[in-house]
């Protein structure tokens, strides 16, 4: 594949998708459709989780697998924890 400015295309050029980190992704959806912070962050965890399946995901729960991600209100990223464990701090 071929990947520009964080867009993915086929080399006979059919669109993929994206390549861009997902805080990046979050913040294009903010400025393009004037989604709310709270919006976009169930578009990218309980949403995803629950077309998924993955019942131990999306929700910050007792039971839940803590994997989570610290940002700020524009989408920065400060931390990310996997299963509760920091795996990124910045």
């Amino acid at each position: 594949y071929i990947s520009k400015k964080g867009t993915c295309y086929y080399k006979d050029g059919t669109l993929i998708g994206t390549s861009l980190p997902l805080h990046k992704a979050a913040k294009r959806m903010r400025d393009y459709t004037g989604a709310t912070f709270e919006e976009i962050v169930r578009m990218l965890s309980t949403v995803p989780a629950k077309v998924l399946g993955k019942k131990n995901k999306g929700e910050l729960r007792t039971g839940k697998d803590a994997d989570i991600v610290v940002v700020d209100g524009k989408f920065n990223v400060y931390a990310t924890l996997v299963a509760g464990k920091i795996v990124f701090k910045k």
